[in-house]
């Protein structure tokens, strides 16, 4: 299965808990356009992964590593109101996993590069219960400088 690599700007600010999260969904087989009809991603057992490094070379150095359970967590939009008769009409509420939080610590975040603020980049990969592997998100990770500690 291969990952649409979509690009998102993360940006977190240090000395904070920062807790982002993310959903997928794919456009309807019949083409349509309505964005109640959008099919949403089955992400159900599939874990992930993401790394944050100052430039996108595989051998910078590793500012920050996230993985299932560490920092990382499947979601389901439970809390978001979507479906037919709400103000902003979208999907329905899958009955399954088709997003993840991703969770930065305040201590995570006034450990990365030595307390600077700093842009840097990231990826996630989705490993599938089928087995096989993809890049599901990228971009830039913002590291924000914050004034009061």
């Amino acid at each position: 299965m291969g990952g649409p690599a979509i690009d998102i700007k993360i940006e977190v600010f240090q000395g904070s808990d920062e807790s982002l999260e993310f959903y997928f969904f794919n456009p309807p087989s019949d083409g349509s356009t309505d964005p109640v009809d959008l099919v949403p991603v089955d992400m159900t057992n599939c874990t992930a992964r993401m790394m944050v490094r100052p430039s996108p070379d595989p051998q910078a150095t590793m500012m920050l590593s996230l993985a299932g359970g560490l920092g990382l967590s499947s979601a389901s939009p439970t809390g978001i109101a979507f479906g037919a008769g709400t103000i902003n009409p979208g999907p329905a509420v899958p009955a399954y996993d088709n997003g993840f939080t991703i969770t930065v610590t305040k201590a995570q975040s006034l450990n990365m590069n030595g307390g600077r603020a700093i842009v840097a980049h990231y990826d996630l990969m989705i490993d599938w219960n089928n087995g096989t592997t993809s890049i599901w998100m990228r971009g830039t990770f913002q590291l924000s400088a914050s004034v009061t500690r």
